[in-house]
């Protein structure tokens, strides 16, 4: 049986990985020592490594507006957006956390107040950020305020 599969070859279980695997191997032994089939678990105490975190490459600014002029010559609609992740920084859930309140078009100011997140992966829902540092004054430049398509600058009516 593959080590990274469970019996019907599904991904998953015990056996998704190797900390996984030891992990599960750790309970079988102290099964064992509780039902006294073993004086102790020789295992118990290893330290399992945890593995290096992926370095994500960040794009140069070519490699940004390249992308940015792809969006716009195939008509994407999420465009503004991107223009507005790429020129601010912020991240996606700061970007479409934000109210119309928290928007000051005319002084190039976007004011994080609200993250948009994901509960369990089914459903969104407003929170605050994380953190007070969290909290930004974001300045926008020209070409961000000009990317806006056709949002307008003032409040929409509730």
């Amino acid at each position: 049986m593959d080590v990274r599969r469970g019996p019907a070859g599904r991904r998953g279980g015990p056996a998704h990985d190797a900390a996984g695997w030891l992990r599960h191997e750790g309970r079988g032994r102290d099964d064992a020592v509780r039902h006294r089939r073993l004086a102790f678990n020789a295992a118990r105490y290893a330290a399992i490594p945890k593995p290096a975190a992926a370095d994500l490459p960040c794009w140069i600014a070519f490699e940004a507006a390249s992308f940015l002029r792809y969006c716009r010559d195939v008509g994407d609609p999420l465009t503004e957006l991107f223009e507005l992740l790429v020129a601010t920084g912020m991240r996606k859930g700061e970007a479409l956390g934000l109210h119309w309140a928290d928007v000051d078009l005319a002084g190039r100011v976007l004011f994080v107040r609200h993250t948009l997140v994901a509960v369990d992966n089914r459903r969104v829902q407003f929170n605050h950020p994380k953190t007070p540092a969290s909290r930004a004054r974001i300045a926008v430049s020209k070409r961000a305020v000009a990317a806006r398509g056709g949002v307008g600058t003032t409040v929409p009516a509730k």
